[in-house]
């Protein structure tokens, strides 16, 4: 099918010559060193050769998935095992392997050579005869276990289920595209929180991705942002990124921010006294020596990348690579490091234009959830002013970023569920004084003013508060559950288990100066003597089941820590 192609015309003369040429400096007149069959040969005398081939070498530049190694390997079995092997051999035949070869990377058996260095490739042709018995006996053990179980059936069924999964999981996560974020609604619901937390990831997020880690220092403009933010006492900021803690602490330390460093293995909390802690001060690193040969590995055979070994993990960047290639030998050696590491705690992340491998305890949502247990402490409560967290924004943008926006989902759909120890009062909480003798509860007269309070939820006496110093599961005083505002952003409108997106790291700083803006003139109210940019109610009397006591009559304020509900179109209409 090829004789007609003229590049493979011209390949088969150069073969031709090269042959005679060896055989000629090299053969007898009964001896001839290389037998070259350039002609199509039945399958039952290829698979003899195979059968009786020492060594099978294959030396493609590039290539799919060649076969021609997966019935050498089957052809090799008649020889394995000393009681069923038949005399005149010794054992199994070696397999020589490019590695360019698509095969390469699951037939970890074979002798594997880069078929451009001649050097090599002599010196493997010279391992592969001169290998132990044992020795190639275990190879092909090996290799014979893959070929046998991976057959054309099984490849079907795995590609079948795992196009299936990856369809169930998009319904789940990402029904639909993500709607833009709606700037004038998050800068109201920021102007009227009195306890925010902000959450933003560093790389592609707050900066644009940079290819050393000197490069990626913060704007001076993006400093002034997160300066006059971190200096509102209504905010807590936390700055979560895989770079290593010092470069971190050199950049942002100084601010009264957070700081998560290599996607939180080490975290510090906000203030002038916190100290970086760790999540994994028992995790063991020594699965670095495994790990690293393999990145050092297609680091030389790809152009443009650098291995960044960090406290906790190893990343191989290629942003600098081609970009069709790097991505390629990215996902080469994802598959490399996933059969030598599939039996250890470890995770492998590609990001953005990174592979990472690191512990699977170490996550920004664990974090989180530290940060929020802090948060919800007593007190962090009375610190301010007796305000629960009411604002959630969370911003990112890769892979590890997602650990954020679903640990958030799941938080808020706990906060909104009621709590195991919750049973619904039957008997309402009586308010103002009791109704005169024989006349039922509901003909009160009006001026009395009473009101039925809806059953709530049991709750302690520190109600709205943590236990044992976490985060209650929403309730807030006098029992009404209510959950904070949140927001889960992501840069770039792409799949992601966030809310909603906004287009790149610009768009995100005009939502940042839009805070900032907020939060200078709460400064400025408070240095002119204005406790609270929330001009507080007189309480007034009620009307019917509270909902408004006429024209004219204010509302009460809302719950401490909350949004205040708008208000309704009109006066309420009457009683129940």
């Amino acid at each position: 099918t090829r004789e007609g192609v003229p590049e493979y015309q011209k390949l088969g003369q150069q073969v031709n010559e090269l042959v005679g040429r060896i055989n000629g400096t090299h053969g007898t007149l009964e001896y001839s060193p290389i037998h070259y069959i350039n002609q199509s040969v039945p399958q039952d005398e290829l698979f003899a050769i195979y059968r009786m081939a020492d060594v099978c070498l294959v030396t493609s530049v590039r290539d799919g998935m060649n076969l021609v190694s997966h019935e050498y390997v089957v052809a090799q079995e008649e020889w394995a095992g000393e009681k069923s092997r038949p005399s005149g051999r010794d054992g199994p035949g070696v397999l020589v392997l490019s590695e360019f070869a698509g095969s390469a990377q699951s037939l970890s058996g074979a002798v594997r050579v880069n078929p451009w260095n001649t050097e090599e490739l002599a010196a493997a042709i010279h391992t592969a005869l001169s290998l132990r018995p044992i020795e190639r006996e275990l190879r092909h053990n090996k290799l014979y276990r893959y070929v046998s179980t991976h057959t054309a059936a099984y490849w079907a069924t795995m590609f079948m289920g795992e196009f299936s999964d990856t369809i169930r999981s998009k319904r789940v996560s990402v029904t639909k595209a993500l709607p833009a974020l709606n700037m004038k609604k998050v800068v109201n619901a920021y102007e009227r929180a009195r306890n925010r937390l902000i959450v933003c990831d560093y790389d592609g997020t707050l900066t644009k991705i940079q290819t050393l880690p000197q490069l990626a220092q913060p704007a001076p403009a993006l400093i002034d942002i997160l300066k006059t933010l971190s200096a509102d006492p209504r905010n807590t900021i936390i700055i979560m990124s895989g770079r290593e803690r010092r470069f971190l602490e050199s950049w942002l330390g100084q601010l009264r921010v957070g700081l998560a460093a290599e996607y939180g293995f080490y975290h510090r909390l906000p203030g002038p006294d916190s100290e970086w802690q760790s999540i994994g001060e028992e995790i063991e690193l020594s699965w670095k020596e495994l790990v690293a040969p393999i990145m050092k590995y297609f680091t030389e055979r790809t152009p443009g990348t650098y291995i960044e070994s960090k406290e906790s993990s190893l990343a191989w960047h290629f942003k600098d690579a081609d970009p069709h290639f790097g991505a390629w030998q990215a996902k080469d050696m994802q598959v490399s490091m996933e059969d030598v590491l599939s039996n250890l705690p470890l995770e492998i992340i590609q990001g953005n234009h990174i592979v990472e491998v690191r512990h699977r305890a170490v996550s920004k949502a664990r974090v989180l959830e530290a940060v929020l247990e802090h948060l919800g402490t007593e007190a962090s409560v009375q610190a301010h002013g007796g305000a629960e967290v009411d604002f959630i924004f969370c911003v990112g943008d890769d892979r590890s970023d997602e650990d954020m926006f679903q640990f958030l989902q799941t938080w808020k759909d706990d906060f909104n569920s009621p709590p195991p120890s919750a049973t619904p009062s039957a008997t309402p909480l009586p308010e103002g004084p009791s109704p005169p003798p024989g006349v039922p509860p509901g003909d009160a007269a009006p001026a009395a003013n009473k009101t039925e309070a809806p059953p709530v939820s049991a709750v302690s006496s520190s109600a709205g508060l943590p236990e044992a110093g976490g985060l209650s599961r929403g309730a807030s005083a006098g029992g009404v559950r209510r959950c904070p505002t949140m927001f889960n952003v992501h840069i770039g409108n792409d799949a992601s288990l966030a809310s909603s997106f906004v287009e790149n790291t610009f768009e995100l700083r005009r939502v940042l100066r839009a805070f900032s803006s907020v939060s200078k003139k709460d400064s400025v109210l408070r240095d002119l003597g204005v406790a609270d940019s929330h001009p507080k109610v007189e309480k007034q009397p009620l009307g019917p089941l509270g909902g408004g006591g006429g024209e004219g009559a204010a509302r009460p304020p809302p719950p401490p820590g909350f949004l205040e509900q708008p208000p309704a179109e009109g006066p309420a209409e009457g009683g129940p």
